[in-house]
């Protein structure tokens, strides 16, 4: 290995690659999900792969902190090196987009330009989270503040909207019971904006890569991922037969269940005694992530619209991951090459 290499992040790079196959798995459970009846066993499998990789996002997230914030900020360099990849990323991919889904419509042409096509709205807020290094960096090197705001972004962001946005959401009777409005009135005043957002998860993974934590508390954390993952199922499936249609009100990535997933995740990877063996292939898969992650719905849909390869055409416990492992080969194929494309492949993925 290389200096490059072994300056890299082993259990980071890994769990790029696992946030990169969990996002298609979300694009490709939600085949069914929206479409098969809820009454179906196979909605069922729909909804349990769902509630497996709901922590793809809320990883990635960690992931750049936990990098971002251990290493010497150069502001310059963020918006010359950092920033300018991904309006470049975001403006070519946007293109491709809108010419693949709007191609027959000037209008969708011209809105899917412009705002991203679905999962592309993660470049804008990169874009915005970058702009705001300076600020997270000096909170995060202050352990006081470091703190403070991750237990107000646990209370405010995870645990308050149980109150005001769950309750309210499971129960008609709020809207007559005089004192529960009034509680949920007063929790929606108090609104600390800025602990509010995917900052926390930033922040968060920061705290994890650089606190080692006791045996127990990583078990514990663990633990509550698998807690997580069967809530975010059993309430899903629950409330959506109740309710009678899909309802992703649990799939929230600030919903306890997915935060509790999401760390788990991270501390499992962090504990882990990973070998290096495949270094050099994990490292090459970690580097591909980001344009994988860019193209991969484009392929997903072309399978299905072209092919008719979609989770519908096999029992969806094998469809899901195999139409994930799929559309992930043929992205990171296609991805490889425009890489290697001089000059502009590599500010495009």
């Amino acid at each position: 290995m290389n200096d490059k290499e072994t300056s890299r992040i082993y259990y980071l790079d890994i769990l790029r690659i696992l946030a990169t196959i969990a996002v298609i798995g979300i694009h490709v459970s939600a085949q069914g999900w929206y479409s098969e009846p809820i009454e179906r066993y196979t909605w069922s499998i729909f909804s349990a792969w769902d509630a497996a990789v709901r922590w793809a996002v809320p990883g990635f997230v960690m992931i750049s902190g936990a990098l971002f914030l251990t290493r010497k900020i150069d502001m310059k360099r963020v918006y010359s090196h950092n920033i300018r990849h991904m309006v470049c990323a975001f403006v070519f991919w946007s293109l491709m987009y809108a010419i693949y889904f709007g191609r027959s419509d000037v209008k969708t042409f011209i809105g899917t330009f412009i705002r991203g096509y679905n999962h592309m709205w993660y470049v804008l807020f990169v874009i915005g989270l970058y702009m705001s290094l300076p600020v997270l960096n000096a909170i995060a090197k202050d352990e006081t503040a470091l703190k403070t705001f991750l237990k107000l972004w646990v209370a405010f962001t995870v645990l308050t909207p149980f109150v005001t946005d769950f309750l309210p959401y499971m129960s008609g009777t709020i809207k007559g019971n005089f004192l529960m409005q009034s509680v949920i009135s007063v929790l929606g005043n108090i609104r600390v904006e800025m602990v509010l957002g995917y900052f926390g998860f930033f922040l968060l993974g920061y705290y994890l890569h650089t606190h080692e934590l006791t045996e127990r508390q990583e078990n514990l954390i663990m633990l509550g991922g698998v807690i997580g993952f069967f809530y975010t199922y059993t309430m899903t499936v629950w409330v959506s037969r109740w309710r009678g249609g899909p309802q992703d009100f649990f799939y929230n990535s600030f919903s306890w269940n997915v935060c509790l997933e999401t760390m788990a995740f991270f501390v499992w990877a962090k504990k882990t005694q990973w070998t290096e063996k495949r270094a050099k292939l994990i490292r090459f898969l970690s580097v591909h992530s980001f344009g994988v992650y860019l193209i991969h719905y484009m392929i997903m849909m072309m399978l299905n619209q072209l092919f008719n390869i979609n989770t519908r055409v096999i029992n969806a416990f094998v469809s899901v991951p195999l139409i994930m492992v799929l559309t992930y080969g043929i992205s990171l194929a296609i991805i490889v090459g425009i890489r290697k494309i001089p000059k502009v492949g590599k500010w495009i993925v």
